[in-house]
Formats: structure tokens, sequence, C-alpha cells
């Protein structure tokens, strides 16, 4: 009977911990607050961690303009920009404040993915783009 009891314990203590490490590798956001709204992309968050992005499609014009202002309380934030081959176009990493914006050489009829990726992050972030 002890035996059993034993291997009871031994099977659910493993089972907890196989639990605990599925759910510790997660995406993880608190207070996390965004729009994602035609060329608009913003996000208010006590903690962040994880990503966000949006698909672009480049139509007629050959630049993108990315304007955008981040708060960085704590932790990191960054902002990259891949093809649909997942070349990186453009990234910019972010550990504190910044407003500024970048325009980047785009090609016509293409798909793209802009990517929000917050590291253990507190703060905000506001992001327009203009094709």
């Amino acid at each position: 009977m002890v035996s059993t009891l034993k291997r009871k314990l031994i099977l659910f203590t493993a089972l907890a911990i196989g639990i605990l490490t599925i759910f510790t590798g997660c995406e993880k956001r608190i207070m996390f607050v965004s729009d994602n709204i035609g060329n608009n992309i913003s996000a208010k968050y006590r903690y962040f961690d994880g990503d966000e992005g949006k698909t672009i499609y480049s139509k007629d014009n050959d630049k993108i303009n990315i304007e955008y202002d981040v708060t960085v309380d704590k932790g990191k934030l960054i902002i990259k920009l891949e093809d649909k081959d997942d070349n990186v176009i453009w990234e910019k990493d972010f550990s504190e404040n910044e407003k500024s914006n970048v325009t980047l050489d785009i090609e016509k009829d293409k798909k793209y993915r802009l990517t929000i990726i917050g590291e253990e992050t507190k703060g905000k972030y506001n992001i327009k783009l203009d094709k």
C-alpha cells in the first residue's frame, strides 16, 4: 500500500513539473490593452513578454514610413519589419523612451510583417505606418 501511494506521489510531482515547464515558456501579458486598427498599432501594458504583429501588403509604393513613440519603464522592446521569407528589413531595440520615424525601401506587391517583441517590459508603444 505504501508503494502505491509513493508511485502516485511521484506521478503527480512529475505531472506538476511538466505542466509548470510548459506554461513558463508561454507569452505573458499583464494589463495589456492594445489597438490594431488600420495603419496604427498601439498598446499599453504593465508586463509584456512575447510578441504582437501586423501583416502589411505593399501595393504601389516602394517606401514605407514607420513612425514610433515608445515608452520603456522596464525591460526591452523590439520593433522589426521582415519580408515573407523572414529576412529582416529593419530592426530597432528600445531600452528607454524614444520617439522618431524611419523610411524604408520595400518592393511592390509583396507581403511584410511588422513585429513588436516585448522582453519582460513595462510601458507602451504607438506605431503609425504610412505606405
